[in-house]
């Protein structure tokens, strides 16, 4: 374990975990301003049969946790009380999933990691796995992605949990350009009601116009 950034800005501590064959090393980062604690991660993985997980057991009760499904959320049971309950390892979450309790509540992002298991308070996101077949070599090697732990005191809401998943996969890009007076830029597209996400803008397959996709 060791620092290796500390400003008034951003700290990261850099965490560096050997087991069996594999390596998992990861910058935890906290920003000022955030409400986030992301772990960006680099997994050197050489397992079989086996599932890496990162588990928060959270102060937080509730009988549903939210995950998000193509331009929408899915509900499921945080309790295995019938068999089919017990039959769902973990749920699909496509950029977060959240368990809310009252006017706060947790959410776990990530930018390329889907599956996640709520277990009464303890949140567990899957993070890599040892699959034998089709191709029993098909998970080797190295892996690089991130997840966040968000707090917020606001409730499930789309600038709580789903903005932030955004910001999280969609980050902004600085790209050398120059700059001209008189001339001021914007957004190509903005919304005014909070609760609307501009999903898609491309160019119409004929030719003609621009195609936005939004939900609600």
């Amino acid at each position: 374990i060791e620092v290796i950034e500390s400003s008034p800005l951003r700290g990261v501590v850099r965490v560096v975990r050997s087991f069996n064959k594999s390596t998992i090393t990861q910058d935890i980062i906290l920003e000022k301003g955030k409400r986030t604690v992301d772990f960006d991660t680099t997994v050197d993985w050489w397992e079989r049969e086996k599932v890496l997980k990162a588990a928060f057991p959270v102060d937080i009760r509730s009988r549903n946790a939210s995950c998000e499904i193509a331009h929408g959320a899915a509900e499921y049971p945080t309790h295995y009380n019938t068999s089919y309950d017990q039959a769902k390892f973990e749920f699909c979450a496509h950029k977060w999933a959240d368990l809310s309790e009252g006017g706060y509540g947790v959410s776990i992002l990530n930018d390329c990691k889907y599956g996640i298991s709520v277990d009464g308070s303890d949140m567990q996101l899957t993070l890599h796995k040892a699959g034998c077949h089709p191709d029993p070599r098909g998970d080797n090697g190295k892996h690089s992605f991130t997840y966040s732990l968000l707090v917020h005191n606001c409730g499930f809401s789309t600038e709580s949990v789903i903005r932030p998943a955004y910001n999280l996969n969609y980050p902004v890009i600085a790209v050398e350009g120059s700059s001209i007076s008189d001339v001021t830029y914007d957004s190509l597209f903005t919304v005014d009601a909070e609760n609307v996400i501009i999903e898609t803008v491309k160019p119409a397959e004929d030719g003609n116009g621009v195609i936005i996709r939004l939900y609600e």
